[in-house]
């Protein structure tokens, strides 16, 4: 029997992922087990990973509705800065991972269903396969995905990278 509590909105969603990190920030670390404790570090790390698409992907659909201007801002960089109270540096982060849902968006499929454990390694992808052209860039990614879901650490994700940069990325002409 499933006990997962019945979500019926984006709002019940939220309201149940603020309770989860108050019972959780009010909790003792000290007082569990260590399992308990690097399941609660894994679990998070792959939250983070999820909720970064997450947020990616309601940052590109507001700005594209350009939602901002409702609050009287004029971009969504300046609006997060006003209505979530980040720093310049982190509005520029959302931005980056906002666009990336239309540049790589089997890496962000990835990332919301929790198959890429932290947006670090995400991250780490999606710099990898940018530097190949455009038309190979959505092969490669589905390569880079598949491999991390099987477990390869980013070392052997790197020279993975490598090699298909190697075989995809245009040829140089010699300098005559």
């Amino acid at each position: 029997m499933d006990s997962a509590p019945a979500i019926a909105s984006e709002t019940d969603a939220l309201q149940l992922l603020k309770s989860a990190l108050a019972y959780l920030a009010a909790a003792d670390p000290a007082q569990v087990p260590t399992a308990v404790q690097a399941e609660c570090l894994i679990v998070l790390e792959q939250a983070d990973a999820m909720s970064t698409a997450v947020r990616a992907r309601y940052q590109a659909a507001f700005t594209a509705a350009q939602g901002y201007r409702e609050d009287g801002d004029y971009s969504i960089r300046s609006w997060l800065m006003h209505q979530t109270r980040v720093t310049k540096a982190t509005a520029c982060e959302h931005g980056g991972w906002s666009r990336r849902t239309g540049t790589h968006p089997r890496i962000m499929a990835a990332l919301a269903a929790g198959d890429i454990v932290s947006r670090s390694f995400a991250r780490a992808l999606c710099g990898w396969t940018d530097r190949l052209p455009e038309d190979c860039r959505d092969n490669a990614d589905a390569i880079l995905v598949s491999a991390a879901q099987m477990g390869m650490d980013l070392q052997d994700l790197l020279a993975l990278a490598a090699e298909i940069e190697r075989r995809y990325a245009p040829r140089k002409r010699p300098p005559r």
